[in-house]
Order: structure tokens, then C-alpha cells, then sequence
């Protein structure tokens, strides 16, 4: 299994959305810059973001709230190109709910380039579950974070190693959707 991300969006957008019930945009004090620098976490190649202690504890409170409190969760995504074999895209069609594919590589343009009708047929069946197949994905924090939760312990590899990249390369994940559970166990 490979994994790249692609991008991450939506920050600024959702601490904004995250301040508007009780009107505290005032109280924000996360930062959001258009340059690199090595002290803010990295978003984009173009961007970053400071994440405020204020800010982090709202949303902390949200999640720990539950899911239709911490909504704002739902507008940070990240993109992500994931090679992996069909068993395992099989066992992700799971999770639908909040990550969308954009686009996935296809064995009949391909490997199969120029069959059809039955002799088509007869060898798309004849693929195993070994082979890998390439797809965007677009995913948001709350449904990245669910689904860590629900296979970070998963017997099949693919997925622990799923959950491991997201915990250490999502910017913020680990801040925002792991540490927020109080005496959370990630054992």
C-alpha cells in the first residue's frame, strides 16, 4: 500500500464556521499564512497554519461533544492518492460516508485496452484480489477520524498502516481527532 497526500483544505474555513453559534470569532487565535515557516505545520506547498491553544480546545470540546457538535470537523479535507490491492478497496467501499473517489485507475484501459463483450468479460473476472488499483480520495477530519478509531487494531496490515500515516502525516489530526477523547488509550 502506498499513500500520498495530495492536499489538505478547509482550515480556516472551518475554525471560522466552528466560532459562528456562539459569535467568538474574537476569540480565535489560530493563524493562517501564505509562506513556509518551520515553527507552523505545513498545509500545502504554499500555506500554513498556526493552531491556536483556544481554538484547539473548542474543538477538542466539540468532538468530545459528539459528532454533530464537532461538524466543523467535517470542512477540513485532505486528498489522497492510495495505491492499494482490490481485497482492500473492496473492504473501504465502507466508508462512503464523508470520503468521496475522484478518480481511480481502470484495468480496461490498460492491461485490457482493446477487448470487449465476452472476451472483456472473461478477463476482468480473471483479476485477483492481489491486483492494485490507484485512487484519489477526498476525505474529511471527522469521517478520517472514525475510521481510525474503528481500524487502527484491524488484522489485515493495510489498514494499521492506514491509520498510522494518518495519525503521523495529516496536519493536526493527531491534535485535533486523537487527543481530544479525554484518557484516550491509543494502545
Amino acid at each position: 500500500m502506498e499513500i500520498t497526500i495530495i492536499e489538505t483544505a478547509g482550515f480556516k474555513s472551518a475554525f471560522k464556521a466552528m466560532r459562528l453559534p456562539l459569535r467568538s470569532s474574537n476569540k480565535s487565535d489560530s493563524n493562517f499564512f501564505i509562506v513556509s515557516n518551520l515553527f507552523y505545520r505545513k498545509i500545502s506547498s504554499n500555506s500554513t497554519i498556526y493552531l491556536g491553544d483556544q481554538d484547539a480546545a473548542l474543538m477538542k470540546k466539540l468532538i468530545n461533544a459528539g459528532d454533530e457538535h464537532s461538524k466543523a470537523l467535517r470542512g477540513i479535507e485532505a486528498y489522497l492518492e492510495i495505491t492499494a490491492p482490490l481485497y482492500w478497496w473492496i473492504e473501504a467501499d465502507t466508508y462512503k460516508i464523508g470520503c468521496d473517489c475522484l478518480s481511480s485507475s481502470s484495468s480496461m484501459h490498460c492491461e485490457l485496452k482493446g477487448l470487449k463483450d465476452e472476451e472483456l468479460q472473461k478477463e476482468k473476472g480473471k483479476i485477483c484480489g492481489n491486483y492494485e488499483y490507484t485512487k484519489i480520495i477526498k476525505i474529511n477530519y471527522q469521517a478520517a477520524r472514525r475510521l481510525y478509531f474503528q481500524r487502527r487494531f484491524h488484522r489485515l496490515p493495510e489498514w494499521r498502516y492506514l491509520c498510522r500515516y494518518l495519525l503521523e502525516n495529516l496536519p493536526y489530526f493527531e491534535e485535533l481527532c486523537i487527543d481530544a477523547l479525554p484518557n484516550n488509550n491509543t494502545e
